[in-house]
């Protein structure tokens, strides 16, 4: 456990302190569960009330507040600032493993692992992959052939990476999520017609993932038919997510669960899909564009819009047909009457 003062958490996030420099905090917490040891933040003008009750010794906050008995850390972003925090007191709550190669576990001969490698508990290193400098394989996961993992890349457990696929340097996988799969390729063919089973196009491609990738627990990126499927470096991607066979995902993108992609689909640098998400195959997805939850992506979406519904359409008209459709009950009121007459 650490401990931190306001006055070092200000030095941290480039802030100032408002109140008692020496106050200090062992943990962080939401601001109506904090505790005497705890920092919490406000971030929104609703939880300024919660203020004058929360036992909190260190309150983040954006502006100054009138409250003679409370501690404030005043920063021009508390969301940003936490961040940071966070980060400070997770290093203390999971230290970095020891290198070194569980006895229980399965590494081939032919594998190359780079220096300060972890490898957990019944994991599997395949021939020929490669697992880079300070890497950690953490109990259960799967590498298969000749697949190449970068630099200080962390597989939480059961996470499973197919034969020849990629990893950059700095890329954290979740638990139970797989990489190159096979993408999901079938044809009609003269057998099927007979057996009515279909004809499974070979997928002989691979998943290539940048650096600085974070992807969450229970996503599917599948394996390209041809060449790669690609994530690009930066883009975080959250829990059950999947990418389908030849997908192109740029850089810096932000994908929410349960977004859905078909095959072949593009998406530029710095795009904001939220959850559940689905998007057709074959089309193209412009750099800064903004995907609404639950929006269906049936055709290309132009750089730096945002679109919503079902079809996706931009979202102040998709907004204009939402309001329409609270007064179809008025209206179709009035066109009865009016037919009456």
């Amino acid at each position: 456990m650490i401990k931190i003062t306001a006055a070092e958490l200000a030095a941290l996030v480039g802030g100032r302190v408002e109140g008692n420099p020496a106050a200090s905090a062992a943990s962080a917490a939401p601001i109506e569960d904090a505790g005497a040891s705890d920092v919490t933040f406000v971030a929104l003008p609703k939880y300024e009330k919660c203020i004058a009750s929360t036992r909190a010794s260190i309150i983040i906050v954006g502006k100054s507040y009138d409250f003679k008995d409370k501690t404030f850390v005043v920063v021009q972003n508390p969301l940003i600032a936490l961040a940071v925090i966070l980060e400070r007191f997770a290093s203390a709550l999971a230290p970095r493993l020891a290198s070194g190669v569980s006895a229980h576990s399965s590494v081939s001969p032919s594998a190359t692992l780079g220096k300060n490698v972890f490898v957990g508990h019944f994991a599997v290193i395949s021939d020929g992959a490669v697992v880079g400098d300070s890497s950690v394989i953490h109990t259960g996961c799967f590498v298969g052939e000749g697949a190449k993992i970068g630099r200080d890349c962390v597989l939480h457990p059961s996470v499973t990476i197919y034969g020849r696929c990629v990893l950059g340097d700095r890329v954290t996988i979740h638990a139970g999520t797989v990489i190159g799969s096979d993408g999901f390729g079938y044809i009609p063919s003269p057998a099927a017609v007979k057996s009515g089973i279909p004809s499974k196009i070979p997928q002989i491609g691979i998943v290539k993932i940048g650096d600085d990738v974070e992807i969450g627990s229970n996503t599917s990126i599948d394996r390209a038919t041809m060449g790669a499927t690609t994530i690009g470096d930066g883009t975080k991607i959250d829990n059950l997510v999947h990418i389908a066979h030849n997908v192109k995902i740029g850089r810096n993108c932000m994908l929410a669960a349960q977004v859905g992609f078909a095959g072949s689909a593009t998406v530029g640098d710095g795009v904001m899909m939220a959850g559940q998400a689905g998007i057709n195959g074959h089309i193209e997805i412009g750099a800064g564009a903004v995907i609404a939850g639950q929006s269906g992506v049936i055709g290309d979406v132009p750089p730096g819009q945002t679109v919503s519904g079902f079809p996706a359409r931009p979202h102040a008209k998709m907004m204009r047909v939402y309001a329409l459709m609270e007064k179809l009950p008025e209206m179709y009121d009035a066109f009865s009457k009016l037919k009456k007459k």
